[in-house]
């Protein structure tokens, strides 16, 4: 029996937008189509010849698949808690200027 050997391949393509992200991806898995076998049972013993049998399996062949991944994030998203975080800074400033008066 061979060794066994398998090659595998995947593209991601991610798109991030404010509050989620998609990404689009596509694989192949034993690219080359390799013939790869394990062992799957015992078939018995023939004491007359001397020869043990077994079954073998064939594993993966090629197999081709594409997909969609959405991430979901929770909570605020970043643009929105800067600008938050500048409106709660721009009041006391505004206070302080009210506070003086026109000049």
């Amino acid at each position: 029996m061979d060794p066994y050997s398998r090659v595998d391949a995947r593209i991601n393509k991610a798109y991030v937008f404010v509050r989620w992200k998609l990404t689009l991806y596509g694989e192949v898995i034993n690219l080359l189509n390799r013939s790869n076998y394990r062992f799957d049972s015992f078939g018995g013993y023939n004491a007359k010849t001397g020869r043990a049998t077994v079954t073998l399996d064939r594993m993966f062949p090629i197999i081709p698949s594409i997909g969609v991944v959405l991430e979901f994030e929770g909570g605020r998203p970043a643009g929105e808690v800067e600008l938050l975080r500048l409106r709660l800074e721009e009041r006391p400033l505004r206070r302080k200027l009210l506070a003086l008066g026109p000049p």
